[in-house]
């Protein structure tokens, strides 16, 4: 009735001064009717939007109800409500938490902006090393099996120009060349013989 209506609007002015909370989200008690007694900013609150998280929180089994939007300044909001009950089980008010999610979406759109800028970098990454790995290993193996064709058709003259990594593939580079060498040297040796 009104003398305990009196004491739940007395007992939310108190509630929201003692708020701790307020530089994160606002803070707003609201009476039977779902209409604003207090706000924690101790600003008038904007009536504008049409926020149904009462009457959720009101139809709810576990008496809470979200909604998200838009304030009366285009600010997107999210305000979640928590009835109070009466000791006869009847709704006395309600607490409606209501933060910004102006910077939550800033944070989201710089997060991924870093994210796609991280994928460029990584996917730079691998094409730079892929054209690496074909510099260093696919085109000398091309030049060695040229260089083993023409071996094969009985060019021994044919050599293998060595890079100067000092790797597997140089040391092969180096073994055909002076392996073909002594070939020549073995074959006009038996060719002297006969």
């Amino acid at each position: 009735t009104d003398s305990s209506s009196d004491m739940f609007a007395e007992g939310a002015r108190e509630f929201a001064e003692s708020f701790g909370y307020s530089y994160l989200m606002d803070l707003w008690v609201l009476d039977s009717s779902g209409n604003v007694i207090v706000s924690s900013q101790g600003f008038s609150v904007d009536h504008s939007p049409e926020m149904n998280d009462f009457s959720t929180a009101v139809n709810a089994e576990n008496g809470t109800g979200m909604w998200t939007g838009r304030n009366g300044n285009n600010e997107k909001i999210m305000a979640k409500t928590f009835t109070v009950m009466n000791s006869d089980n009847s709704v006395a008010g309600a607490v409606r938490l209501v933060v910004s999610l102006e910077e939550l979406d800033r944070q989201h759109i710089i997060y991924t902006i870093l994210i796609m800028l991280l994928s460029i970098i990584a996917l730079l990454f691998v094409a730079v090393s892929g054209m690496f790995f074909i510099r260093s290993i696919v085109r000398p193996v091309a030049r060695i099996n040229e260089t083993a064709k023409l071996i094969a058709k009985g060019d021994f003259n044919a050599r293998v120009e060595s890079s100067n990594n000092n790797d597997e593939i140089s040391e092969l580079c180096g073994t055909i060349s002076t392996g073909n060498g002594q070939n020549i040297t073995g074959q006009k040796r038996e060719q002297t013989v006969y």
